[in-house]
């Protein structure tokens, strides 16, 4: 599978927090508090053709959504959750998540989107636009320079979407056996 590279140049054109739109709620993410909402993104996501998932792999399970917003040596991870829209069972709607990702390589740190998930009832409302801006203003406050996201060169609403957010394309990438998002080309991980 091709994968694309696109960048977003960071510490001079963050300075303030983003807003949402009327009626979202962007949050900081915690795993314990927030595993019913994966679930119910993954719910939705499983109802999408393929799965929600990309073309001969199966869907990540919750569980192994919620491994990758989790930081490890090496691997710092830090997420945001978008709820609104009026309650649901639960007692609040999910939109959508998204991760920042920091590795720590030998040249050194490298800031990348891990995971943007869009509930897809709430695709095109904003909602991702302002889960990017929540986390392109945190890489601002750690100074990153760039923060970078992979998506797949087949997905051609995805490349859209993060130029339309103002990312540009760095690259196309050779296929590769593990792209799990966040995880950078293999010689930015430790």
């Amino acid at each position: 599978m091709k994968v694309s590279l696109l960048a977003r140049r960071i510490a001079a054109t963050v300075s303030s927090p983003p807003a949402a739109p009327a009626g979202v709620l962007v949050r900081s993410f915690c795993a314990d508090r927030d595993a019913p909402h994966v679930a119910r993104l993954g719910e939705a996501l499983a109802e999408l053709p393929r799965g929600g998932a990309s073309a001969g792999r199966p869907a990540r399970g919750n569980r192994g959504l919620l491994a990758e917003l989790t930081s490890r040596p090496g691997r710092q991870v830090e997420g945001w959750l978008a709820t609104g829209g009026g309650p649901d069972a639960a007692g609040e709607q999910t939109l959508g998540l998204i991760s920042l990702v920091a590795c720590r390589s030998a040249a050194g740190i490298r800031h990348s989107i891990g995971w943007l998930v869009v509930h897809p009832a709430a695709r095109r409302l904003g909602v991702g636009g302002a889960l990017v801006a929540h986390a392109c203003y945190r890489a601002a406050q750690l100074a990153a320079e760039t923060l970078w996201v992979e998506t797949r060169s087949d997905w051609p609403e995805a490349i859209a979407f993060w130029h339309a957010v103002g990312f540009a394309l760095q690259a196309p990438l050779a296929p590769r056996r593990d792209t799990a998002p966040g995880a950078g080309p293999p010689d930015m991980l430790d």
